[in-house]
């Protein structure tokens, strides 16, 4: 698979086609780590508590359990013209 989707429920849908680095417990955790799937998996069902863009940098969203989701979206980092998006329908649409 190319790219990653997260849904925040009726809050918004990020796909993401730079894959995420995952912070646990201090512990940066990629794509290319044993165990990255099971990490982001971990994350389904957990709040969110906060979310912030880093505009040319990355998208960082903070949940419950204290990990920390980072999506680069700096250009040198781009596979595809874009790194990520976010939808919230009808009329909210970022493109990074």
């Amino acid at each position: 698979m190319d790219y990653v989707t997260f849904a925040f429920n009726d809050k918004g849908v990020i796909p993401a086609l730079n894959w995420p680095t995952i912070n646990l417990d201090g512990e940066d955790v990629t794509s290319t780590n044993l165990g990255y799937r099971d990490k982001l998996c971990a994350l389904i069902g957990k709040n969110v508590i906060s979310a912030e863009v880093y505009e040319q940098d990355k998208i960082e969203i903070i949940f419950e359990n204290k990990a920390v989701l980072r999506i680069s979206i700096r250009p040198e980092d781009h596979q595809f013209p874009e790194a990520a998006t976010f939808d919230r329908k009808p009329d909210v649409w970022w493109v990074w």
